[in-house]
């Protein structure tokens, strides 16, 4: 497996509440070269009452959201939008970015800041 650093130059990515049931995950990542593919594989939504003991909620998927993958392009960001949440919990995502090129495939996971 080759290691993230051959693939990305920056990722970014957290949660915004647009309202009491909207959350927008967000994603930004640049890579350090023009990449056949490039973006975000999965995001899983979780959410806590305690921070604890997290529960997904929601997966995407880039075969089933096209709006996380760009193709031959050295950058790419959006967002996705869970209109399903409640009041009284913790929110996180799990997040894998993705990049392929000529020299094979490389994803980096990260969770986003927690919120409420």
């Amino acid at each position: 497996e080759s290691r993230a650093s051959n693939f990305f130059a920056m990722t970014s990515t957290y949660l915004e509440r647009e309202s009491s049931n909207t959350i927008d995950i967000w994603f930004d990542v640049t890579a350090v070269g023009g990449m056949v593919e490039l973006g975000v594989r999965k995001i899983k939504l979780q959410r806590s009452t305690d921070k604890s003991n997290w529960s997904t909620i929601k997966t995407y998927d880039m075969d089933d959201y096209g709006e996380m993958i760009c193709e031959d392009t050295a950058s790419h960001s959006g967002y996705l939008t869970y209109s399903s949440a409640s009041t009284g919990y913790y929110y996180r995502a799990y997040v894998i970015f993705y990049a392929k090129n000529s020299s094979g495939i490389g994803e980096y996971t990260v969770y986003t800041a927690t919120i409420t």
